[in-house]
């Protein structure tokens, strides 16, 4: 099963994504500090992060978290999350919105 690192400060949000993948046997640990998600991530052995784009004033944005998850752990995936999809498309990445099906983000691991 797969490491999984969720990033948002939306607790709702948070848990809505990790409760389905936790049930499916995956290891979910969220983070509603991306300084904490930041720490967490230099530890290695991450194998799927997912993070909103945008994160709070004065927090590395998701594309930051991402790339020091690269560094960290070989072959992480990165799904971004955004409740605004102009924006990922201003800023050239992949994202899937906000409302997002957890188990969408499940079959991304198969």
């Amino acid at each position: 099963m797969a490491n999984i690192v969720i990033a948002d400060r939306d607790p709702t949000l948070l848990q809505r994504l990790a409760a389905p993948l936790a049930e499916k046997g995956h290891q979910v640990i969220v983070f509603e500090d991306v300084f904490h998600a930041w720490d967490h991530l230099s530890l290695g052995g991450t194998d799927l992060l997912v993070t909103d784009i945008i994160h709070l004033p004065g927090q590395p944005h998701g594309i930051a978290l991402a790339n020091h998850a690269a560094r960290y752990s070989k072959g992480v995936r990165t799904v971004f999350i955004t409740a605004d999809p102009d924006l990922a498309h201003e800023q050239d990445v992949p994202a899937l919105t906000k409302s997002v099906d957890p188990q969408r983000l499940s079959e991304m691991l198969a």
